[in-house]
C-alpha cells in the first residue's frame, strides 16, 4: 500500500510538469531505503530513468559548498565573519556600507541580487558588480545565486584548485559518491537525463502544454552545479541526518552542521527565511520546545531539470525528488514523507487528494462577473471545474499549481500569454493563514474588479513609458524573455515564470520591485523614436525588443 501511494504522488506530480521522468528515494533511520523511478530519461530515445540515471541538482549543491566553507574555518583558512576582500581583493560593489563577509554569502544577507547568469563564466557577471548598488549587508534577506558564485570563487582562491575539484575531493569522494559530479560537461551526457521546457519560453507554464528538450549549457559555479544519481542524492540526504544525529565524519562535524542552521549566530533577515548556511529549516510547532529546528532541506533549478531534499529530523526520514523538467508541486517530498511517517508509527495513510487542477476547493474564490476599462468577463464553475467566459467562447481555467489559488491559466490564443493572478483583502493577522476574497484579478496589464465595483484610479504617469511596453528578449536559457506592462499608471515587468515586479523609477532608470530587498536596477536604452529597443541591468543582463509583442 505504501508503494501504491508513492507511485500515485510522484506520477500524478510529473503528469502535471514540464518534466518527461523523475526519480524519487526515501531512507528511514532505522536504514530502509526506497528508489522508484517514473517516466523518460530522453522521451525521444525511449529510454527511461533508471536509478544510475544522473540528474543536475542545483541549489542543492549549495549546501555542499557551505560544508567545504566549515572545513575551511576549522582549518583555519578563512575567517567566516572576515571580509571578502582579504581574499578576493578585485571584488568591488558600489556601496557605502560596511563590507561584505563570507558569513553574509552563506545565508543570503549580502546585499546583493540574485544574478542572471548571463555569462557562461560566473567570475565575469562578478565582475561587473562593481557597477551594481549593493544593499546593507545584514539588513535584508534576499535569495542570491550570484553570491554564491562569489563564494565558489573564494574557494578557489583559498585551496588554489578549480571549483569541482575542490566539491569533488573535499565532499563527494570521501563521502563515496561514485556517480556524481561536481561540475556539468558535455562528457556526461549520455548519463544525464535530457532536459525539458514548455514550448513557450516567454510565458509561465500551465499544465498540459507541449514540452520540448531544454537548451545545453556546461556549468561549474558555486551556485550550484552537480549531477547525482537519484542514490548519491539520497545518500547525501542520509549523510546529513547521521551527522545532524552525532555521527561526525572529516568532511562534517555534528557541531558545523548544527552550526549553519544555527538561528543565534545568524542575521534576524536570515532567521526569519528560516535559511542558514545552504540549507532551510523548520521548527517544531510544539510550545513545550518552541524553535526546536526538526526539519532541514533545500530545492534546486537548472535549465531542465528540478530538485528537492527534505530531511525530517524528528521522525528520521528523508527524501529526495529529481527530475528533468519543473515540477510545480513543490510540497511533493513533504507529502511523500508524510506517508512514510505514517507508515512508520502504524497510522492510516494520509489519502490521495481528489482536487484536480480544474476542481478544486476554493475555487468558488474566483466566481463572478468582472470588468476591466476594456471587457467584461465571468468565471464560473462548470461541471469539470471553472471556467472563463467571454461573449459566446467558453475556455476551461486551472490552477498553476495544484498548491496555490493565486494563479489561473487558460489555453486560449487571446488570453494565455499571461496568468490571471488575484489580489486578496488579507487579514493582518499572523496566525490567520486563511485566504482573504479575491478583490482584483490582473491578467498582464489589464485589471478586473467585480461587477458593480468602481475600476481602481490609474496613477499618473509619464507619456514616454508608452515607449517602453512590450517583449524583450535575451539568449540567456535561464531568463530568456521578459515582458514589460502598464497596470493601474504602473510599469510592470513580468518575467518569464509569471513572476510579476512593480519598477520604481530612481534616478535615470527604475528599481525591480517596490519593496526592499529589491536590489535590481534597470534603464531602458536605446530609445529609438519613442520606443525603447533593448533593456539593460545594472548587473549587465541585456535584453532585445522583439517582434513578437
Amino acid at each position: 500500500m505504501l508503494l501504491e501511494r508513492i507511485d500515485a504522488l510522484a506520477q500524478r506530480a510529473l503528469d502535471e510538469s514540464e518534466a518527461e521522468g523523475m526519480a524519487i528515494g526515501i531512507f528511514t533511520r532505522d536504514g530502509n531505503r526506497i528508489i522508484r523511478t517514473y517516466g523518460y530519461a530522453n522521451r525521444d530515445a525511449g529510454m527511461p530513468v533508471r536509478q544510475e540515471t544522473l540528474f543536475e541538482i542545483g541549489s542543492i549543491g549549495k549546501s555542499f559548498l557551505a560544508i567545504v566553507c566549515m572545513q575551511l574555518a576549522a582549518e583555519g583558512k578563512i575567517d567566516l565573519h572576515a571580509p571578502v576582500r582579504d581574499y578576493l581583493p578585485w571584488f568591488e560593489v558600489r556601496s557605502d556600507h560596511p563590507p561584505i563577509t563570507t558569513h553574509h554569502l552563506l545565508c543570503h544577507t549580502a546585499g546583493l541580487p540574485t544574478g542572471f547568469a548571463h555569462r557562461p563564466d560566473g567570475i565575469m557577471e562578478l565582475w561587473e558588480l562593481r557597477n551594481v548598488r549593493s544593499g546593507e549587508p545584514g539588513a535584508y534577506w534576499h535569495y542570491s545565486d550570484i553570491g554564491y558564485s562569489l563564494l565558489g570563487e573564494l574557494a578557489e582562491a583559498i585551496v588554489h584548485q578549480p571549483f569541482d575539484r575542490i566539491i569533488q575531493e573535499r565532499v563527494l569522494d570521501p563521502l563515496g559518491f561514485s556517480n556524481s559530479h561536481a561540475s556539468v560537461t558535455s562528457a556526461m551526457r549520455p548519463s544525464l537525463a535530457a532536459g525539458y521546457r514548455r514550448q513557450f519560453d516567454d510565458r509561465a507554464w500551465r499544465s498540459g502544454d507541449p514540452v520540448y528538450p531544454a537548451p545545453w549549457l556546461e556549468t561549474s559555479s558555486g551556485a550550484g552545479s552537480i549531477a547525482m544519481d537519484v542514490s548519491d542524492m539520497l545518500g547525501y540526504a542520509e549523510f546529513l541526518l547521521r551527522t545532524w544525529d552525532g555521527a561526525d565524519s572529516p568532511v562534517l562535524t555534528s557541531s558545523q552542521l548544527r552550526a549553519m542552521v544555527d538561528p543565534a549566530s545568524l542575521p534576524a533577515p536570515a532567521i526569519e527565511e528560516e535559511y542558514g548556511y545552504g540549507l532551510n529549516w523548520g521548527t517544531n510547532d510544539d510550545p513545550e520546545t518552541p524553535g526546536e529546528i526538526v526539519w532541514i532541506g533545500h530545492g534546486g533549478d537548472m535549465v531542465g531539470y528540478e530538485s528537492d531534499m527534505g530531511i525530517d529530523l524528528e521522525h528520521g526520514v528523508c527524501v529526495v525528488m529529481l527530475a528533468n523538467g519543473y515540477v510545480p508541486d513543490y510540497m511533493l517530498t513533504n507529502d511523500l514523507r508524510k506517508l512514510v511517517v505514517a507508515s512508520i508509527e502504524g497510522t492510516s495513510l494520509p489519502e490521495l487528494s481528489t482536487e484536480t487542477l480544474r476542481s478544486y476547493q476554493g475555487a468558488e474564490d474566483w466566481v463572478g462577473d468582472w470588468h476591466s476599462s476594456q471587457r467584461t468577463i465571468e468565471i464560473a464553475i462548470e461541471d469539470d471545474g471553472l471556467a472563463l467566459i467571454e461573449g459566446s467562447d467558453r475556455m476551461p481555467l486551472q490552477r498553476y499549481s495544484r498548491r496555490s489559488n493565486y494563479y489561473l491559466t487558460v489555453d486560449h490564443p487571446a488570453w494565455s500569454r499571461f496568468m490571471f493572478e488575484a489580489e486578496r483583502d488579507e487579514t493582518d493577522d499572523e496566525d490567520d493563514d486563511t485566504l482573504g476574497p479575491i478583490t482584483k484579478i490582473h491578467h498582464g496589464g489589464e485589471t478586473f474588479v467585480r461587477a458593480g465595483e468602481p475600476l481602481p484610479e490609474s496613477l499618473a504617469y509619464p507619456a514616454e513609458w508608452n515607449g517602453y511596453l512590450g517583449l524583450y528578449r535575451s539568449y540567456n536559457p535561464w531568463y530568456p524573455a521578459i515582458r514589460i506592462v502598464l497596470r493601474e499608471g504602473t510599469l510592470v515587468l513580468i518575467d518569464n515564470t509569471g513572476d510579476a515586479s512593480v519598477l520604481v523609477p530612481e534616478d535615470d532608470g527604475f528599481r525591480v520591485g517596490a519593496e526592499p530587498p529589491n536590489f535590481d536596477w534597470l534603464v531602458f536604452t536605446p530609445v529609438i523614436d519613442g520606443v525603447a529597443q533593448g533593456i539593460r541591468f545594472e548587473t549587465g543582463a541585456e535584453y532585445s525588443r522583439f517582434f513578437a509583442g
